[in-house]
């Protein structure tokens, strides 16, 4: 009878043992469940940052592209407009000299005009004062 205390006693303790370790070992699990869930959240979040850094890099070289792209059309375009109002403005003022030219010619024939119409009044007054002052 005593093999059958000590038999009960020690599956008692056994069993008591067996329910401590099986607490012990679910809060182990616990903690390691944890532990891997926090590790896990911290990689994703620093794999999203490096992603985010990655994005931004490349956005910003995109965006330095498009821009030197867009400001050398820009100026291309500037400098077409540029020569197109030149060459306009250049049209104008010879045609404009043109008429300033023909113009001045017919002034100066209009001058020669009235020169010669001076002259003659001139020299027929002369007569004709002369004859007045006799």
């Amino acid at each position: 009878m005593e093999w059958v205390v000590g038999f009960t006693v020690g599956f008692a303790l056994g069993l008591g043992a067996a329910f401590a370790l099986r607490i012990i070992h679910k809060k182990t699990a616990r903690d390691l469940a944890e532990d891997l869930r926090l590790s896990s959240e911290e990689r994703f979040i620093a794999n999203q940052d490096n992603i985010v850094e990655q994005l931004k890099a490349s956005f910003g070289d995109l965006s330095l592209q498009a821009l030197s792209r867009s400001t050398e059309e820009f100026l291309k375009l500037a400098g077409k407009r540029f020569d197109s109002q030149r060459n306009q403005t250049t049209q104008e003022v010879k045609s404009k000299k043109g008429l300033i030219d023909q113009q001045l010619g017919t002034m100066k024939q209009d001058l020669k005009k009235v020169g010669n119409l001076v002259r003659t009044i001139e020299k027929d007054r002369e007569p004709k004062f002369g004859e007045l002052t006799q």
